[in-house]
């Protein structure tokens, strides 16, 4: 039977160094409305859950329980979940997309389902995705922004309510530096740290203050309305909310919030940024269909919001007005939240999931649904290889910071900003236990306030766990 969208998920664009020499902004974790989708050993897609419309690229329309690899596709950097369509990104810049196809969302010119990878038409130079309910967007290495799919309410972001079928340039946006799709409207992140939205606003998920759709990006107000939005490291857009992480570890959430979606203890929609109750120190953010959830620098997770199938982890059903930690998870690298399902990766390479799990989409053999993490089983899975452990130190810092090695082998250490720009590398040696840098960048300019994200890679191929560093001025 066809399941019809309620809520959609948010994806969180942050540079994740899949890929030093060219790095993407962008997940090798995700989530859509009832499926999930995985980058492992670099760049080998696999994917789980519901394959109604092919959005598993496997070229069927079976279900699967557990992870099974997407062999059409190579050389993938980044991924992206919407409702029943999938997205990858290749390292080379191009983009392809399969899966539910009614509203031309797979961006090839036509409405045709596809159940394996096609590509994406006129589009090039793209170093990040996002996938919304029926709707695809993409920023270019030049700081535009293209969208295609739905636009019933300007989610396209072109000045239309027009549907495309292809990609269109998002009006009036330049200096972008990550984006993001929510179930019916659009985040984009600049870089200046400002936070632009368009399309649906009728529980005022823009930020604007007004509950206006907007066809065109209008410009996120500041803290209860005052001013504008700044100091933003990293988005991510819901069904009808959105969140933003700030550049001190704080996170400020705005839009629908009847099962508190926005974490700040009511369940009062709000039409310009709240901050989120109780949460620092956070690195990462990721957007539900009516959840929220934060990655802290502890490797903790916390999540709030909506719970009825358990999404929050926390061992209950119950919705939760303010965050609330994830059971048992530790040493936690990247999170993905999907319509009613939560995805985390471990620092061990491990995958863990929870909540909904009526298509298979915990990927761990049933379809039983969890209220707390149970692992993704991986066929003959092998251990994750790395390049040995490292960790810094101030966080934030502001003056220089250090990291430290264990085990390392030769190699070098790369450091990003959040767009997966290349801002600083050096050579680290086998046997070298730290390396100090005055967060300077490559090109003798100080780093500005913000995160950033590093890891080592050995010569040997090998890739260290990701370290997050927020530089704090």
């Amino acid at each position: 039977m066809k399941r019809h969208s309620l809520w959609f998920t948010g994806v969180v664009l942050i540079a994740l160094l899949n890929l030093p020499s060219h790095a993407m902004a962008g997940s090798v974790l995700d989530a859509g409305l009832f499926h999930s989708l995985m980058l492992r050993d670099g760049s080998v897609l696999w994917t789980w859950g519901d394959n109604e419309f092919g959005q598993l690229g496997d070229g069927s329309t079976t279900d699967r329980p557990t992870p099974a690899q997407v062999s059409s596709l190579s050389d993938v950097a980044a991924i992206a979940g919407g409702d029943y369509h999938s997205m990858a990104l290749r390292s080379d810049g191009s983009v392809y997309a399969w899966g539910h196809n009614d509203y031309g969302q797979l961006g090839d010119g036509s409405t045709l389902h596809r159940p394996t990878p096609a590509p994406v038409s006129s589009l090039s130079g793209v170093i990040a995705i996002a996938a919304g309910a029926y709707h695809s967007v993409a920023l270019r290495s030049d700081g535009t922004v293209w969208a295609w799919g739905d636009n019933r309410y300007g989610q396209l972001g072109d000045g239309s309510i027009t549907g495309r079928l292809s990609p269109v340039q998002v009006s009036g946006l330049s200096d972008a530096v990550a984006i993001a799709a929510g179930g019916y409207f659009s985040l984009a992140l600049k870089g200046d740290g400002t936070v632009w939205a368009w399309g649906d606003n009728g529980s005022g998920q823009l930020g604007d203050g007004t509950k206006a759709p907007a066809t065109t990006p209008v410009q996120v107000k500041g803290t209860g309305g005052t001013g504008f939005l700044t100091g933003v490291a990293a988005i991510a857009a819901g069904g009808a909310h959105s969140l933003a992480l700030i550049s001190d570890g704080t996170v400020r959430a705005w839009g629908v919030n009847t099962f508190g979606h926005l974490g700040d203890g009511t369940t009062t929609d709000r039409w310009t940024p709240v901050q989120v109750s109780g949460l620092t120190g956070i690195t990462s953010i990721s957007a539900g269909g009516g959840y929220g959830m934060a990655l802290k620098n502890d490797g903790t997770l916390w999540a709030w919001g909506d719970n009825a199938f358990g999404q929050l982890g926390d061992g209950s059903s119950t919705q939760r007005l303010t965050p609330v930690q994830v059971n048992g998870l530790s040493g936690v690298e990247e999170i993905a939240a999907g319509g009613f399902h939560a995805l985390a990766r471990k620092g061990d390479g491990s995958v863990w999931a929870w909540g909904a799990n009526l298509s298979g989409q915990l990927g761990d053999g049933t379809t039983t649904g969890r209220n707390a993490p149970v692992q993704v089983i991986f066929p003959n899975s092998p251990p994750v290889a790395r390049a040995g452990a490292i960790t810094h130190g101030p966080n934030p810092a502001s003056g220089s910071v250090t990291f430290y090695f264990e085990g390392a082998t030769s190699g070098t250490l790369y450091v990003h900003d959040v767009a997966g720009r290349l801002v600083w590398s050096a050579q680290v040696h086998a046997g070298d236990t730290q390396r100090t840098w005055n967060l300077v960048s490559s090109s003798g300019a100080p780093l500005a306030s913000g995160l950033y994200l590093y890891r080592l890679v050995g010569q040997d191929g090998t890739r260290s766990s990701i370290g997050r560093l927020v530089v704090q001025r």
